[in-house]
């Protein structure tokens, strides 16, 4: 099974993106910079941190992650890559992967694609 850190609860996830702002806002003040409006945060983990995984990890094991991290109030979910499984053997089951998520509304799952 994989060994997925604790970090995914909600209190953690957020602390640690209230956390990331505030270092951002204190850059752009020390700088002399204006905040942008807007800031988008994407969450690769479910494809390029399982992608360097040394074993393959289940696919159910990569569906329950995503969907964990769904839960934890996430806007932007980078699920999956759809690439070659024989140079990136991790998302071979990129479409099971994909298709099998529970898609919560407001979220966005996007894919890495590459030909």
């Amino acid at each position: 099974m994989l060994n997925i850190p604790r970090i995914l609860e909600l209190k953690t996830v957020l602390a640690s993106l209230k956390a990331t702002i505030s270092a951002f806002k204190e850059t752009c003040l020390r700088q002399g910079k204006t905040l942008p409006k807007f800031v988008k945060i994407v969450e690769v983990g479910p494809r390029d941190g399982l992608q360097n995984e040394k074993e393959i990890v289940p696919t159910q094991e990569k569906i329950d992650f995503i969907n964990r991290l769904s839960n934890c109030g996430l806007q932007t979910i980078e699920a999956t890559a759809f690439v070659s499984p024989k140079w990136v053997p991790q998302m071979g089951d990129n479409f099971e992967v994909y298709t099998k998520i529970n898609k919560r509304p407001g979220v966005n799952y996007t894919v890495n694609l590459q030909w």
